[in-house]
């Protein structure tokens, strides 16, 4: 009776192992992928305030049937740039005739298999910001107007074009883009595939505009976040411990030595070690400061400030990093209100 139910019992596994293999087998052959060759045709740099264009070479495969689905891409841009507000998307396809409509999915609208998160969330999850240095980046994800059907054995065809109007200022990020379909969205089939996909380009800039060049594309010791904070605003001082060479990284307190600059042609400068200018961790040689800035620096009624010149020292103040671990303070420009 043991040797049956053993039997019986192996059996069992053996079927649902060949049903397993058989499942993945037929479901890890759908997915939605760039084009391996070329995935984007865009431009390396383009003039602040002005379009810039992008081109995706998209390709779905379909193994199954796809009733109503959405075709779905987005793109990763600077907050600055509001470019939810400033972006275009249409697509043209093998299974289409014409120039196809595409619309900014409603920040309420869920992703598929995204356990609750709307679209922005759920692509941040999977993709994050990949190696830019800073989290002022945001995703906007598009649809298209219209829903679509996608037959068994069907391979179509896409290429999506995205115009994004770019911000006043000079800065440089590494772009990133987005591409998935509606129904399916955030599975995972199998190893290797996937129906959600992207990808991130080299260093893009943004040239001719406004303050010294924002770069997000290489690391640095100090950062100031958001990029285009007023003096109303919260702002967020980072210091990495890893990116310096200097003995300070080894301390166990680090603080902000500052010099604001106002629209008045005044100075004021806070370089005490006092709590208000100390850093807390925030990971592993990792340190920030949140700040008012018009708490910080006791600015009166109606003072403006238009950039800060910024250091950071250990509790003795002898210890003293700057810029790229020279003598030069990092910079950080506000914009008008």
């Amino acid at each position: 009776m043991e040797n049956k139910n053993q039997s019986k019992k192996g059996r069992k596994k053996l079927f649902l192992y060949f049903f397993l293999v058989i499942l993945v087998f037929v479901v890890a052959e759908c997915g939605v992928f760039f084009d391996e060759v070329d995935p984007v045709t865009e431009e390396s740099t383009v003039k602040a305030g002005d379009t810039l264009t992008s081109v995706l070479h998209t390709n779905f495969e379909s193994y199954g049937d796809k009733l109503g689905l959405h075709l779905v891409a987005g793109i990763l841009a600077p907050k600055s740039w509001k470019a939810g507000e400033h972006t275009k998307m249409y697509f043209e396809s093998s299974m289409t005739t014409g120039i196809q409509n595409m619309e900014i999915i409603p920040a309420n609208e869920l992703a598929a298999f995204a356990n609750g998160l709307n679209w922005p969330e759920a692509v941040k999850g999977k993709l994050g910001f990949g190696s830019n240095t800073s989290n002022d980046l945001e995703w906007i994800i598009f649809w298209s107007t219209n829903t679509y059907d996608i037959g068994s054995n069907m391979f179509p065809t896409a290429d999506i074009t995205i115009k994004v109007k770019t911000g006043p200022e000079n800065l440089q990020y590494k772009r990133g883009y987005f591409l998935s379909e509606s129904i399916d969205a955030f599975t995972t089939p199998g190893a290797g595939d996937s129906y959600a996909t992207g990808f991130f380009t080299n260093c893009f800039t943004v040239t001719d505009g406004e303050g010294e060049m924002v770069d997000f594309c290489n690391p640095k010791i100090g950062i100031g976040e958001p990029s285009n904070a007023t003096i109303d605003d919260i702002l967020t001082i980072k210091y990495d411990g890893d990116l310096d060479s200097s003995e300070l990284k080894n301390q166990d307190e680090i603080f902000l030595c500052a010099k604001a600059y106002t629209s008045s042609n005044q100075t004021i400068e806070v370089c005490s070690q006092l709590s208000d200018a100390k850093l807390k961790r925030s990971g592993l040689n990792k340190w920030r400061l949140d700040l008012w800035p018009r708490k910080f620096f006791s600015l009166q009624a109606g003072e403006q400030l238009t950039k800060i010149e910024y250091y950071f020292t250990d509790k003795t103040g002898n210890l003293k990093t700057g810029f790229a671990n020279t003598a030069l303070p990092f910079k950080y420009n506000f914009k008008c209100l």
